[in-house]
Order: structure tokens, then sequence, then C-alpha cells
């Protein structure tokens, strides 16, 4: 009876090793799974002829200060991010392209994750579709947003010397005149979400610390 029962655990473990070995070969990392992904996106991006760089701009969160002026910027596209990261390289070509796309669309953020020092990519952040109680929670759209240039209005600008509380005054403000806090209609959104990854956080700072500073200044 002993010689079955440590025969049937030898077998046991027997599957149980070829299970594992299976199971590694069907998974894919992170990494390799998202340069496959980003590949198609990028080849279909590639295949716009009438491509216009020049109608994105890109600015900084600490850039929308007192300094930021409307009438000098000549690009159609105005898209902000933190500083600590980088967007990435095809960025501004999805944020143009999908305005093109969405004619109606007057705000748009992406998804993010996460680079160390080696440049390995990790920690993806899938963000929803607009979600007006996952942005008053969370203020989600963190990482990169662009707006077109005509939805801005002067009254948007803060300006208080605090970028923290100019970028969530500046979202708050477009993003209402844009009824994203209204109730839901079957009409199209002027709020879109690019799911694809547009900004890779690089010194790791904490989410939990941002929602903790949005939170002491708008109560």
């Amino acid at each position: 009876m002993q010689l079955k029962t440590a025969v049937k655990g030898v077998l046991h473990k027997g599957l149980e090793k070829q299970y594992k070995k299976q199971l590694h070969k069907q998974t894919i990392s992170y990494e390799d799974y998202i340069e496959k992904l980003e590949k198609a996106y990028v080849d279909k991006l590639d295949e716009i002829p009438d491509y216009d760089e020049s109608a994105v701009q890109v600015f900084l969160y600490p850039e929308l200060d007192r300094t930021f002026d409307l009438e000098n910027i000549k690009a159609e596209y105005l898209l902000f991010f933190p500083m600590d990261g980088v967007i990435s390289d095809f960025a501004k070509k999805a944020v143009w392209n999908y305005f093109k796309e969405h004619p109606e669309c007057e705000f748009v953020y992406g998804d993010e994750d996460s680079k160390d020092g080696e440049g390995n990519r990790k920690k993806p952040y899938w963000k929803p579709d607009w979600s007006p109680s996952e942005y008053a929670d969370s203020f989600y759209i963190y990482g990169v947003f662009a707006v077109k240039k005509s939805a801005v209005s002067e009254s948007d600008l803060l300006c208080s010397g605090n970028w923290l509380k100019n970028i969530v005054y500046f979202c708050d403000a477009i993003l209402k005149r844009l009824g994203g806090f209204d109730k839901r209609t079957p009409e199209v959104s002027k709020i879109g979400h690019i799911p694809y990854v547009l900004f890779h956080r690089m010194n790791h700072t904490k989410r939990g610390k941002w929602q903790q500073l949005t939170k002491e200044w708008t109560g």
C-alpha cells in the first residue's frame, strides 16, 4: 500500500512538473506582449499619409503657470504630461490620429506603464474609458492627456503658482464644460481614451501620493 502511494506521488509530481513547463511556454511576458501590440498599432499609424507633427505641441505639467499664453500657441492640439516620466515615441501621432478619427472629441487621455533604470517596462496601468466617479476618486487621467486648443478658454487657466493645482483645475474646468459629469446620454462623448501606453513613468512616483495631494486642495 505504501509502495502504491509512493508511486502515485512520484507520478503526480512528474505530471505537475510537465504542466508547469507547458504553462511557462504559454506565458508571455508583459514586454513581449506590449511590443507586439504596439508594433501593430505603430504600423497602422505609419500608414497615415498626411500626419502633421506641428499640429501637436507638448507641455510638461509645470508649464501650465502664469506664463502660459494661448495666443502664442500655433498648434491645434495641446499634449500634457508630468515630470516623472516620458511620453512614448508615438504619443503625438496617436493623439493627432485620434482627434482626426473622432472629430467630435475634444479631450483625450492614454494609458501608462513604468520603466526601470535599465529601460525594462512593467506595471501597466490600463485605464477605463471616461468614468466620472473614477476621475473624482483618483484623477486617473494622470500621465498623459491632450486637449484641442479650441476647447480651452482663458478661464481654464488658474495660474496659482502651484502646478499641481493648475493641472487639476484645468482638467476639471474643461471636462465639466464638455459634459463629463452630466447624466449619460446616447450622444457621442467628447472625452476620449486611447487604449495604448502613451506615458512611461520613470522615477516611480507613487499614485497614492498624487491622490493625497489632489484631495488636499480639492477638499
